[in-house]
């Protein structure tokens, strides 16, 4: 569940097991005297989500992706755990991220002082 908004009861709700993403937790009940709408575009947290769109959360955060890029997205997210997949087998055969990542070549450039070594701009 994600609310643009505060929750009450969050100890509970945690303890059924529901993943439940909010702004805040509130001790005061809710106002239940209005209606509203189902399955119509709407705003949270200044994105705007359409129905059908594909919601993805973890305890790092929510991922709104529209349905029409459904296929786009999947595409680059896979292209990226390949991607990462090689540097995590780097750092496991020793490597360091400055060189996975190139940053040597940027260090030097920028004539960078790193851990007593000088990297000199050409």
């Amino acid at each position: 569940m994600i609310v643009d908004g505060s929750i009450r009861d969050a100890d509970e709700i945690c303890q059924m097991g529901l993943p439940v993403y909010c702004r805040a937790t509130s001790p005061g009940g809710p106002h239940k005297g209005w209606g509203g709408h189902i399955n119509v575009p709407v705003s949270c947290g200044g994105v705007a989500v359409c129905p059908g769109d594909i919601i993805v959360a973890d305890g790092d955060g929510v991922v709104c992706v529209s349905l029409h890029r459904a296929e786009t997205i999947l595409r680059e997210a896979k292209t990226a755990v390949l991607r990462e997949k090689k540097w995590t087998d780097a750092l496991e055969a020793g490597k360091s991220t400055v060189s996975i990542l190139g940053l040597d070549k940027k260090i030097r450039q920028l004539g960078v002082k790193w851990m007593n070594k000088t990297y000199e701009s050409h």
